[in-house]
Parts: structure tokens; C-alpha cells; sequence
């Protein structure tokens, strides 16, 4: 099976980043019912000292701004240019995706993971598979696991840095440009020939966002 892969522009340092009042999580993609935010943005409520900033747009948007309404520490900030998308990330405590659908691979967690900011994710499907091979995140099962792993990972620093390296380096080692043609001209029976250089990635997956992109396109 061909690996997906992240290029260069999500691998190179994010400059500029900016702190916040507050430590804050980070949605990004497509705001319809699958996706679960309907099961995160309640247990908000019970971390005030932390924000949710969620990045895109889609036809659930409406139910989710009434869901949020009177929360200061929820905040919907569509769609994001690809360099806003790489700060979003990279100041984060980490990327939340509580899909209640079985992704299939989970490219979100890759955009993420590149900028070096870990991922919480459902153990379900293709998401959680990338989560365990990079070992850059934490997995939860239900509503209460979920509401601990936000906990350690906005109160804990030590653990943030760690999953962060993790996630970083398990990018250069999985999922690069050149892994994924060596591995296709391997598979075509190719051998000798070197990859050649640029930035993409294989297929559409679940991401947020393309290079030069909008957040909120899966």
C-alpha cells in the first residue's frame, strides 16, 4: 500500500507564531455532524482556562455556533490561508479530531503532525492507525477519555514537547515525498532511479487544508 505524504512547505520550520492568553486546541476541516465536534464542544465547559479554535466551514456550522453560544473559549475562525493553517497547528497544544466516522487514513493528523503538534484522536479507523505508528498522541475510547487526554495535554508541557518531537520525526521517517515514489517506482518494478523533488500529496485523505489552500476542505 502506497504511503501518503506530506511535502516540503509543511515540513519547513513555521515562523511567527504567536501566543495566546490561553493554551488552546485546534480543529481544522469540514464542519458536517461526522466529524464530532457536537461531542467536543461541550466538554469545553468543563476547561475554561482552555480554548477551542476551529478552523473551516460546512453545513453544520449553524448547529455548532448554537452549540457554542455564550462560551468564551470556543472560537470559529473559517477558512484559513496555508501559512495561517501552519500557525494554527504549531501553537496548539495539539490537534483534535473526535470523528465518529472511519476515516480511511487521516491526513489531518499528518498536516498537524509536520508542524510538530501532537494529535488526540477516537480509536477508530485509519486515524488512529496513523496516531500508533507515530506514537505522536494520544488515543481515547469514549467522552471521559477524551475529556483527560485534552486535560494532560493542555497541563502538561513535558508531554506536549514529547508527543511533538514524536509526531515531527515520525513524519521524516513515514511519510515524505521521496518515501512515497521510492515506494511506488518499487511497487511498478522500477528500480535506479532517484525521486525527484517538489511538494504534493497522495490523494485528498481527510486534510484541512492544500499547499497555498483553505482549512475546512475534507
Amino acid at each position: 500500500m502506497l504511503p501518503y505524504f506530506v511535502g516540503d512547505e509543511w515540513r519547513t520550520p513555521v515562523p511567527g507564531v504567536a501566543a495566546r492568553g490561553r493554551p488552546y486546541f485546534a480543529f481544522a476541516g469540514r464542519l458536517v455532524k461526522e466529524k464530532g465536534l457536537d461531542s467536543l464542544i461541550p466538554l469545553m465547559r468543563r476547561l475554561p482556562g482552555v480554548e477551542l479554535l476551529i478552523a473551516g466551514g460546512g453545513p453544520y456550522e449553524g448547529e455548532l455556533r448554537r452549540m457554542a453560544r455564550g462560551m468564551d473559549n470556543v472560537e470559529f475562525l473559517g477558512y484559513l490561508r496555508f501559512e495561517q493553517l501552519r500557525k494554527l497547528y504549531a501553537g496548539a497544544r495539539a490537534l483534535v479530531a473526535p470523528s465518529r466516522m472511519v476515516e480511511t487514513f487521516g491526513y489531518v493528523v499528518l498536516e498537524s503532525h509536520a508542524t510538530g503538534t501532537p494529535a488526540i484522536v477516537p480509536d477508530l479507523g485509519g486515524i488512529a492507525d496513523v496516531v500508533r505508528t507515530s506514537g505522536g498522541g494520544l488515543i481515547y475510547g469514549s467522552g471521559e477519555e477524551l475529556l483527560e487526554a485534552l486535560r494532560r495535554l493542555a497541563g502538561d508541557d513535558r508531554l506536549r514537547k514529547e508527543l511533538g518531537e514524536r509526531a515531527r520525526n515520525a513524519v521524516d521517517l513515514h511519510w515524505t515525498e521521496e518515501q512515497h515514489i521510492a515506494r511506488y517506482l518499487s511497487y511498478a518494478g522500477v528500480g535506479g532511479h532517484a525521486a525527484p523533488t517538489g511538494s504534493g500529496r497522495s490523494g485528498q485523505g481527510t486534510g484541512s487544508a492544500l499547499p497555498r489552500g483553505r482549512a475546512g476542505m475534507s
